[in-house]
């Protein structure tokens, strides 16, 4: 029924508020993105977006496709973060500055690095 480019672009409509600001936002034409969300509201059957207070708002059926697409966005970034440290080096300088009492009690936790 759905794919990741359909929920893509709901996501992104509902986080605009508007197809234009999605279509920009997808580097997309603004007829292309009425197109395809056509398309996808004729595939679940039900409208995903109503108009209120000159901005489009998720339908009940649109909040549930919505909630959907930002756990997965949220779970694709939380995997891309996992996949680029688990190779990354942590390397540079650090300066500590302390003062005289607190220097013994800094200094051998900070030699640990």
């Amino acid at each position: 029924m759905l794919d990741l480019a359909d929920l893509e672009l709901v996501a992104a409509i509902a986080r605009t508020g508007s197809v234009r600001a999605a279509a920009a936002e997808l580097n997309a034409h603004v007829a292309t993105i009425y197109r395809r969300l056509a398309d996808i509201e004729r595939r679940v059957t039900a409208p995903l977006f109503y108009r209120a207070e000159g901005r489009l708002k998720p339908t009940e059926q649109g909040e549930m496709v919505v909630q959907v697409a930002l756990e997965g966005q949220a779970r694709l970034a939380e995997l891309n973060r996992k996949l680029s440290g688990a190779t990354a080096v942590v390397a540079g300088n650090i300066t500590v500055t302390t003062t005289d009492s607190l220097a013994l009690i800094v200094f051998p936790a900070v030699t640990k690095f």
